[in-house]
């Protein structure tokens, strides 16, 4: 998801898109981008915590977020069940 975007928007929308075929919607946009902003926002204060998430000792906390969106993207009804 990083490489499919400039911007957490585009990497969130690019992502959704390709697990699903289908756009995103504005509602469950506004749920992961707020998911994205929350686990920046952790990151940013303790990047420990973000290092040890990803098994990265160089993870920066931008990457984490995504990573969180991303494990949330895989685990979405429409993913699972193809809708």
């Amino acid at each position: 998801m990083i490489a499919a975007g400039k911007s957490p928007a585009e990497r969130i929308g690019t992502g959704y898109q390709l697990l699903t075929f289908r756009k995103i919607n504005n509602d469950k946009f506004a749920i992961l981008d707020k998911l994205y902003q929350d686990a920046l926002n952790e990151y940013r204060k303790d990047e420990e915590a973000c290092k040890k998430f990803t098994a990265l000792p160089d993870a920066d906390p931008e990457y984490g977020a995504m990573r969180v969106v991303a494990m949330a993207l895989l685990n979405l009804d429409e993913v699972i069940n193809k809708e």
